[in-house]
């Protein structure tokens, strides 16, 4: 029964693989767009032609298309796709292959694949004498493919008859009237298939292989015997979704499918409509195959013989949520028929179904059913079971299902709703049939076992006997619920209400709502019997229950409520006296147990004896009430009269033994309880209810019968388990328990004792106690136990052991185990000690074992106390000196060094030895060992320990003392050798036995004293020595040597007076020697270390002076002027990034592009006060006052306009990069240089953030204008800085020269005394100011070495150098003068006087005839007499700049070339760059180029030290 289950869940995971399967067959079939030509075709030649080109080219692909409404005829052979991909599509309404039934229009094999998109296939053929395939028109052989995609296949036959044979058979090939596929994949999208003919699979014959069918139409396809639309062989796989088969046929077998031999079939959201059988399987029969249906519907399906829906025969299906409706069958199993198999049917609906013979819904002969929430509505057989039929072998389960308005057509057919034939089982859980009605023999006929349970519910039937006479006795007997023939039918929590026995025959008959007939049997547990009628002609029969001869009858809880009108029979009516004093038989082994639910169902049937005919009735805790809302109350005697007659079927507690089981409590109940009487009247609290009842039943005054006072209190016996007895396991119901046989009441089941196994008296033992006893061998001892179980309880016992609970030195096996239901006691445990790697303890070893013992869920906790008591004796091999380890185990080991033994100490002198057993473990105890009787004679008697002297030869015993756990002290002292130094021996000896090292231990010491050998672990070597303080005397006793020493409290004390003096006059000296030699070390020390650092800031100086020189001379950031032009349109100030990406920047990357431009255009540089710390003009007061300024100057200069260029630093320098903005400040000398006017701008105005006044007088006060102002004069010279809105002329501003202003110039040059926003600028401008004090003072240096040279000049031009040298000399001199205010100490420190003399030095190293060539070349470069005006109009627009009228150098240090020369003399001394110097001819003059004539050269430079560093010198070479 058990593996007859039902397993919907591994059927549908079976099925649900065919969908994985359908979704890798449409990834396969999805048709991508690759490089592949498209062929038009327009004949089948054209096709055919395709083919062969693609096969012969190798391709894999090949993509053929058709016309919209182009009809290609084959020319009398199939079209061959082998070996390749193959598509062929149309558009629009698409194209037709018609095959002119010449043959089949497709044959697809060597693993090729076919697509046929919007393409119609028609008329196509496949026979037998050809090549005995099938397939009219495709064939799809295997490993091949086939895809459908909106395609149609109509008017295509398989034909399978020999035309050469007059016979005319049949032959097995002709199948597969559309598509015939041996073994490939078919794949159909949106695909009309109809109107196809073939022996077996009208329209698709798979055998092995896949199917797919989405969105498809299968429609009038016909087989002359099997599957008239899909045959499935061969363990094919399909999926049907959406799809619908309609108007299919079959001459035999599955009108719409078939599948056999292990094929399995998934049918979803899909509809088969109007398909019929020639035999079985209207729409779907199952042979040896699986079906799992889904959202489906089976509609109008007939089938000429079984199953007019579905025909199963051993295979599996699942339906869910299907509707099968109208289907018919000639046979049986008008919805399904089916035999042998599992079926699992849920949310289902079964409705007007019918059937001939038998089962209108369902016709069931074998296998196993469940069924879950389904509707069984309407149906109706022609003969038996209008909706269920149960037969032989099957096993039918219901839960929550609706069997409603079933009929059958014969008036002598057999349950209406439902049969349970004979050894059949039928089980309904909380399932409900309804007006169903039958006219003789009952709704529900059993002959089987039928079970009624939760809440299940029989109402509205009616059981009619139309008076029909007959000889038959079956037809003088039935109900609602007929049970005959050895059949068993239990009601559990279950009701039969609203039925109906109408008896309308004139003969005595037996009906009733249930009728238990000869051999069968009625159990009903706390059901209930509600407003059930019987009305019959004769008075006979009953309204509940009649029980026949030979029925039984059992009761538990009954309840019968008693309809309001006018009884004509009795509730319950027996035919004949009852059988009382039948002895229950022992539960037969029943067929609930292969039910495939959970639920109701033991093994027990209250069955007759046999021998026995007259009827066993048994009512246990009976009860009858009157329904609510009577009109007219009745009586508790009119109730029992109603309900059992003269109350003879009733039994008491008193009147039958064994009426419960023994340890169940019986009591008598009242039939009638005051609540079941209708308008009662209120009683009193202390009323005796026996007496009120009486008084109820006296109290009528229509009552015509009146009975006595036992008869207004009948009863009915009630069993019940009472603590602490429980209802045993395996009943039902706990309530039922007491009174089924087998069952009853028990007593929990637990342990009761444990006791040894070997003792027979059996005698409980509180713990258990081993005693070991380790000797020269371990010990070892076991005891066996046995558990006790005590109560009634009849359930299997499972004891386990914690393992936990259990300690190293125990072992107990087994740790688990179980005693079985029939045994009060079994073998428990054995528990085994043994003293391997057990040291000895005083006190015993506890364990706790825990054990749980489980039986029918009651778990109980029991805890056995062992106790190990352990007594181990002393063993010479392991007892060792010193100490055990921290674990307690004795290692001995040989001592290669003596024990030194220090004379005279205060501190203890005292050896320890260990006592160990045989497995080098302590032995606690003391000698000699009491513990055990064992113990005592094995145990050594004593230790001994001696000392002996191997200068005298002479032994002494020593004493010991038990310390503790197992550890002696020996204390080393020995009168006999009391102050003696010397070499000693100590042996440790057990009963005269060395200890320590095995087998070593009994070696002995031998030879003369003082020999040196090995010493045993026995033995231990010990030195006695002096101590510290006190020497070893002649007499081997311990005193002080010598006059310097005395001996004090134990030890040498010195004589201190000598010794005092001695050592302080040494220590004195020493301490002076010491004193001098730290002092000149450390004076020489920080003389060097302070030389050190001198030097050290000496190079740090002159690097930092040579890199402000380096950066001077270095364009670092282009030089970005803005023609005046554009500057004028600007409007305003412009920033420099707006300025750089307007495109307005006129930008020179290097100083020779800078120095061309400048000498072409004429730069003016502007110089100005920031009239906000975020924005230079916010109010635009400069812009104008600057546009006037360049003006004026430009008309005072004759300077074109159009070629001004104006530096100004807003749109000149970075104002976002900070690092770009560094590089530009650090390049401000060389944009000086660069220009030829400085303009400062400086009209009266307001600072926007502070509010104070700005003007000429706060610019001179800003240290950046001080810088730019110094920049230009370092260059050229003051007389070309003017001053704009000091004065007005005529309303505009006066460019006014600020050699006329008073002390402008001497202020300007102190830049570190102007006012600076950020303190901090004022380091970063160190650099910059130091580089240009440098190029000066190169300009210096050079002058004055050439002042001779430039009087040898022409008149006119010695007047102007010496105007530039006068003026030049007061510009140094104010630098001179005002030197430490313009190089503040804090900042600069020494960097101004480095160098100065770093340049001195270097010029100094140059000869007289190069310093006279370089003045020269500076004169040269510098005559305004060889030279053109560098300035003037533009006259002609093809010229950028031509040159201006010449300018005034009497206040420059040097002029441009000049400066020019001072960069290449600074960029020779301070880069490095060797340049060679050759002397052209030129109109013009001599002219100079670099050249290195002698690479390696240096200057050096001695510091005071006199220590040399590199320099690099100046070396310049003049060909002439």
């Amino acid at each position: 029964g058990s593996e007859r289950r039902l397993q919907p869940n591994r059927m549908a995971a079976n099925v649900r693989l065919l969908v994985a399967l359908g979704a890798a067959a449409a990834v396969w079939a999805g048709v991508q767009q690759d490089s592949t030509a498209i062929i038009t075709a327009t004949s089948a030649q054209d096709v055919r032609a395709a083919l062969v080109q693609a096969q012969d080219a190798g391709s894999v692909e090949s993509l053929i298309y058709l016309e919209e409404g182009r009809h290609l005829q084959l020319d009398g052979g199939p079209i061959a796709v082998a070996g390749i991909r193959v598509r062929i599509f149309s558009s629009g309404e698409g194209a037709t292959i018609d095959a002119m039934q010449r043959s089949r229009a497709f044959i697809v094999s060597h693993g090729g694949s076919l697509i046929l998109d919007n393409v119609h296939v028609t008329r196509g053929i496949s026979r037998w004498t050809s090549d005995r395939h099938g397939g009219g028109c495709i064939l799809v052989l295997a490993g091949c493919n086939l895809t459908l995609s909106r395609a149609r296949l109509s008017h295509c036959v398989a034909d399978g008859r020999d035309t050469s044979s007059q016979a005319g058979l049949e032959l097995p090939s002709a199948h597969g009237g559309g598509i015939s596929s041996e073994g490939g994949t078919v794949w159909l999208t949106r695909s009309v298939i109809t109107e196809c003919q073939a022996v077996d699979g009208g329209a698709i014959f798979a055998t092995g292989g896949f199917l797919y069918a989405e969105e498809s139409v299968f429609r009038g396809c016909t087989s002359e015997r099997e599957a008239g639309c899909l045959a499935l062989l061969g363990q094919a796989r399909a999926a049907i979704r959406r799809s619908r088969l309609d108007g299919c046929e079959s001459g035999s077998v599955g009108g719409a499918i078939f599948a056999a031999d292990g094929s399995q079939l998934l049918l979803e959201e899909s509809v088969v409509v109007a398909c019929t059988a020639g035999a079985d399987g209207g729409a779907i029969a199952l042979l040896d195959a699986s079906a799992y249906v889904r959202n489906a519907e089976l509609l109008s399906c007939r089938a000429r013989q079984n199953g007019g829906a579905l025909w199963l025969g051993t295979s599996n299906l699942a339906l869910y949520a299907v509707t099968i409706r109208g289907c018919d069958a000639s046979g049986g199993g008008g919805g399904l028929f089916l035999e042998m198999g599992e079926v699992y049917i849920a949310d289902c609906t079964f409705e007007v179904c019918t059937a001939v013979e038998l089962g209108g819904g369902l016709a069931l002969r074998g296998g196993s059913v469940q069924l879950n929430t389904t509707l069984i509505v309407r149906c109706s057989s022609g003969r038996d079971a209008g909706g269920v039929a149960a037969g032989s072998g099957t096993v039918l389960a219901m839960r929550g299902c609706i069997l409603r308005e079933c009929s059958v057509a014969e008036m002598r057919g057999l349950g209406s709703a439902m049969v349970v034939g004979q050894n059949g089982v039928a089980l309904l859980q909380s399932t409900t049939v309804e007006r169903c009605h039958s006219e003789m023999y009952g709704t529900l006929y059993v002959e089987g076992n039928l079970t009624l349970s939760d809440g299940s519910e029989i109402s509205d039937c009616t059981a009619r006997d139309s008076g029909i006479s007959g000889s038959s006795e079956d037809s003088r007997r039935g109900g609602v619920l007929w049970v005959r023939r050895g059949g068993v039918a239990r009601l559990l929590h279950s009701t039969i209400s609203n039925c109906h026995v109408l008896d309308l025959s004139t003969p005595q008959t037996y009906f009733a709502v249930a009728s238990v007939d000869y051999r069968g049997t009625l159990e009903l547990f706390h059901s209930t019997f509600r407003n059930n009628t019987m009305h019959s002609a004769t008075n006979d029969g009953a309204s509940a229950v009649f029980v026949h001869r030979g029925g039984v009858f059992i009761s538990v809880g009954l309840e019968i409520q008693i309809s309001c009108g006018k009884a004509d029979v009795q509730a319950i009516v027996t035919e004949g006296p009852v059988q009382r004093r039948a002895a229950a038989p022992a539960p037969p082994a029943g067929l609930h147990r292969s039910l495939p639910v959970d639920g109701f169902g033991g093994d027990f049937v209250f069955a007759q004896p046999a021998g026995h005919a007259d009827p066993v009735v048994k009512l246990y805790a009976f009860r009858a009430v009157v329904v609510d809302g009577c009109a007219e109350p009745r009586t508790a005697a009119q109730i029992l009269e109603v309900t059992l007659g003269s109350g003879d079927l009733l039994e008491t507690c008193g009147s039958a033994a064994g009426m419960c089981d023994e340890l169940s409590k019986c009591s008598d109940e009242l039939i009638v309880r005051e609540e079941a009487l209708a308008g009662r009247r209120s009683m009193s609290p202390n009323a005796d209810p026996y007496l009120e009842g009486l008084r109820l039943s006296t109290w009528s005054d229509n009552a015509s019968t009146k009975l006595s006072l036992a008869a207004a209190r009948v009863t009915s016996p009630s069993c019940a388990c009472l603590p602490p007895t429980t209802p045993a396991l395996g009943a039902p119901k706990a309530s039922l328990a007491p009174y089924l046989p087998g069952y009853g009441c028990a007593t929990p089941r637990h342990p009761s004792d444990i006791t040894v196994l070997e003792r027979e008296s059996g005698a409980r033992i509180a713990h258990v106690v081993l005693t070991l006893t380790k000797t020269g061998v371990n010990d070892e001892q076991s005891v066996a136990l046995r558990m006790h179980m005590g109560g009634t309880e009849r359930a299997k016992a499972a004891w386990t052991v914690d393992r936990n609970s259990v300690p190293r030195w125990l072992s107990v096996s087994p740790l688990a185990g179980e005693i079985s239901p029939d045994a009060q006691s079994a073998a428990f445990v054995t528990i085994t000690a043994n003293s391997k790697g057990m040291p000895e303890r005083l006190e015993p070893y506890a364990a706790m074992l825990n054990v749980s013992v489980n039986s029918g869920g009651t778990v109980d906790t029991i805890t056995l106390p062992v106790y190990t008591i352990l007594a181990a004796t002393s063993t010479p091999t392991t007892s060792m000196w010193g100490e055990p380890q921290p674990d307690g185990t004795c290692t001995p080991t040989q001592r290669t060094e003596p024990l030194r033994l220090v004379l005279h100490s205060s501190l203890p002198r005292r050896i320890l030895f260990s006592a160990c057993d045989r497995d080098g473990l302590v032995v606690q105890h003391s000698l000699p060992s009491s513990r055990t009787a064992k113990a005592i004679e094995f145990s050594p008697r004593r230790y001994r320990v001696t000392m002996h002297c191997e200068m005298t030869g002479l032994t002494d015993e020593l004493l010991y003392l038990y310390v503790s756990e197992g550890t002696y002290a020996v204390p080393l002292y020995s009168r006999q050798f009391d102050g003696l130094t010397g070499k000693f021996t100590l042996k440790l000896e057990l009963d005269d036995e060395p200890c320590g090292c095995g087998a070593a231990a009994g070696r002995r010491l031998q030879g003369p004293p003082g020999e040196n050998r090995s010493v045993g672990c026995a033995e231990i070597a010990v030195l006695a020595v002096c101590p510290d303080g006190l020497v070893e005397m002649a007499d081997r006793t311990c005193g002080c040597d010598g006059i310097w020493y005395r001996k004090h409290a134990g030890i040498c004390v010195p004589e201190l007076g000598p010794l005092l003096l001695l050592s302080g006059g040494l220590v004195a000296g020493v301490l002076l020697v010491v004193s001098m030699c730290v002092c000149a070390r450390r004076a020489h020390r920080t003389r060097k270390l302070a030389l050190a650092a001198a030097a050290r800031e000496r190079r740090c100086q002159r690097r930092r002076v040579r890199k402000a020189m380096s950066d001077a001379t270095a364009l670092k950031f282009p030089l970005c002027v803005m023609r005046l032009s554009s500057f004028r349109r600007s409007g305003s100030l412009v920033a420099y990034e707006d300025a750089r990406d307007g495109g307005l920047l006129r930008c020179c990357d290097s100083w020779e592009e800078a120095s061309h431009f400048s000498s072409k255009c004429p730069l003016i540089f502007i110089s100005h006060q920031w009239l906000s710390r975020t924005s230079p003009d916010p109010h635009d007061v400069h812009f104008p006052c600057i546009i006037r300024a360049v003006e004026a100057l430009c008309d005072e200069h004759g300077l074109d306009p159009e070629d001004v260029h104006i530096w100004l630093d807003y749109h000149s320098i970075p104002q976002h990069n900070e690092a770009t903005k560094a590089l530009a400040i650090g390049s401000i000398a060389l944009y000086a240089a660069c220009t030829s006017y400085f303009i400062v701008c400086a009209p009266d105005s307001t600072h926007v953030d502070t509010g104070l006044p700005c003007d000429a007088e706060t610019y001179l006060a800003r240290g950046w204008c001080r810088l730019e102002q110094w920049a230009f004069m370092t260059a050229n010279g003051a007389d070309s800085i003017y001053c704009c809105g000091v004065q007005l002329v005529e309303g505009q501003p006066r460019l006014m020269p600020i050699v006329d202003v008073v002390r402008w110039v001497e202020r300007s040059i102190k830049v570190f005394s102007g006012d600076f926003t950020c303190e901090k600028d004022k380091k970063l401008l160190v650099d910059v100011v130091l580089g240009m004090y440098g190029l000066a003072y190169v300009s210096m240096l050079q002058r004055e070495a050439s002042a001779p040279g430039a009087l040898k000049v022409d008149g006119g031009r010695a007047t102007g150098l010496r105007r530039t040298q006068i003026q030049g000399g007061l510009v140094g001199e104010l630098q001179a003068a005002n030197k430490e205010t313009i190089f503040p100490r804090h900042l600069f420190g020494e960097l101004v006087e480095v160098l100065e003399a770093e340049l001195e030095a270097s010029l100094a190293k140059v000869s007289a005839s190069a310093s006279e060539e370089m003045l020269h070349l500076e004169q040269a470069r510098r005559h305004p007499a060889r030279r053109k005006s560098r300035f003037g109009r533009n006259d002609s627009k093809n010229v950028e700049c031509e040159p201006a009228v010449t300018r005034s150098h009497s206040h420059a240090l040097f002029g441009k070339d000049g400066f020019q020369a001072v960069l290449q003399a600074s960029s020779h001394m301070y880069k490095c760059t060797p340049r060679t110097r050759s002397l052209k001819s030129s109109s013009d003059g001599p002219h100079f180029a670099g050249s290195a004539t002698r690479r390696g050269e240096h200057m050096a430079h001695n510091d005071s030290r006199g220590e040399k560093e590199d320099v690099p010198g100046l070396i310049i070479s003049v060909t002439v």
